[in-house]
């Protein structure tokens, strides 16, 4: 098996974000969530949450633990989730690139390893949480996308060994969650 860059491996795994406890995120040792919006909290290219989202985060809200939406969704449709849940949030990230991951810790007056940041794609979410030192959080993608079906189609296919890795040492450890600890030990 070819071997795969520790930049892509997620600290942490989940099916949804609204499966991660607020118990879950304190066990991280963060002070703060930046959450993605496509296929994270909302189905791609909507503003229809998934599951129950909405819920989840004024749970998380509500515990005080800050979050923010970073996105690399367009400005309008960022601001009209961020408006719906009383989130603050950066647009247009241009996710793996760290600026955003930084201007996220600069808003919260945090450190980015104080931070974590949950997200559907490894290219994009993990990557840049990661190669901006934050605690990079994978969760799995609600459905394919429809919009630029091609270029995330082959996205998801380069993702598909990360994702075996991921669930081949949850399955060995009986961990689940815990993913980049297991890949050091």
């Amino acid at each position: 098996m070819k071997r795969i860059d520790d930049i892509l491996i997620p600290h942490y795994h989940y099916e949804r974000a609204d499966k991660i406890s607020v118990q879950d995120i304190l066990s991280w040792e963060v002070k703060a969530v930046a959450v993605d919006i496509d296929n994270t909290i909302c189905y791609d290219a909507t503003t229809k949450f998934i599951g129950d989202c909405e819920k989840w985060i004024s749970n998380v809200k509500q515990s005080g633990i800050p979050i923010v939406i970073l996105s690399n969704a367009t400005t309008g449709r960022a601001n009209r989730v961020a408006k719906k849940t009383g989130l603050r949030c950066i647009s247009m990230a241009n996710k793996p690139a760290t600026d955003g991951f930084f201007k996220i810790a600069e808003m919260l007056d945090l450190k980015v390893e104080e931070i974590a940041f949950i997200g559907d794609q490894v290219f994009s979410d993990v990557k840049g949480a990661n190669t901006a030192g934050g605690v990079s959080v994978l969760v799995d993608p609600a459905k394919t996308e429809l919009s630029f079906y091609f270029f995330y189609k082959y996205r998801r296919m380069k993702e598909k060994p990360v994702r075996r890795l991921i669930a081949e040492l949850e399955k060995q450890t009986g961990v689940p969650h815990k993913v980049k600890e297991v890949v050091k030990k």
